[in-house]
């Protein structure tokens, strides 16, 4: 039998059962992944990863999960990237990876949409199910005043680190343009927001 082309209808059904073989192997590993990944959430979260569930599961804020995911998911995927042959092209390794991103997009829109991952089995846990809770539950409503006050303060947390390599004056000036950029003037600023510095203590000077 050619390695590059079957004739003969026996030669075929090897062929078929090859690819089949292979198909089921390659799903089987894709869902080992999600698990797997289920699991580093669950373990960030819970401690450990949920082999069975008994009476009422910890239910994380959803931020949390959320955070908890990204963070088992960059590991993850550095991880895929390391185990792509270098010899391929852009295109090839993009679909070489493309089942990671492809569990990983599902897997974050079910948690935002409010799965508990400390509600299920990780084994137990899969691709469809999970696309199908996201289907029914995600909303896109507004999110709470608390969970923008949150995720604003996070973000203002990494602005402070971002300046806090730059000379006072300057991180002063940047933080007043981001002010600025956001509408509020500076007198108008809560104190909180006004405080941030390098120190993210000593309130600081008006931006000129």
């Amino acid at each position: 039998m050619s390695k590059e082309f079957v004739t003969a209808p026996a030669d075929i059904t090897k062929l078929v059962t090859s690819i089949m073989s292979a198909d089921d192997t390659a799903a089987g590993g894709r869902s080992t992944y999600l698990r797997s990944l289920v699991a580093v959430v669950q373990q960030t979260l819970g401690g450990k990863p949920v082999l069975r569930v008994t009476g009422r599961p910890k239910r994380p804020e959803i931020e949390a999960a959320v955070e908890a995911f990204e963070a088992a998911n960059t590991t993850f995927y550095t991880a895929v990237l390391e185990a792509v042959p270098a010899s391929l092209d852009a295109q090839a390794r993009q679909s070489k990876t493309s089942f990671a991103r492809s569990s990983a997009a599902t897997l974050r829109r079910a948690i935002k949409a409010g799965w508990n991952p400390l509600g299920e089995a990780c084994t137990a846990v899969s691709k469809a199910r999970l696309a199908a809770f996201a289907k029914e539950n995600y909303s896109t409503r507004a999110p709470s005043p608390g969970a923008v006050e949150r995720r604003v303060m996070r973000y203002t947390g990494r602005i402070a680190d971002l300046v806090s390599g730059l000379p006072p004056e300057e991180a002063s000036r940047v933080l007043g343009m981001v002010l600025a950029d956001l509408g509020v003037p500076e007198r108008d600023a809560p104190v909180a927001l006004r405080n941030v510095s390098v120190t993210r203590r000593p309130e600081r000077t008006a931006p000129h």
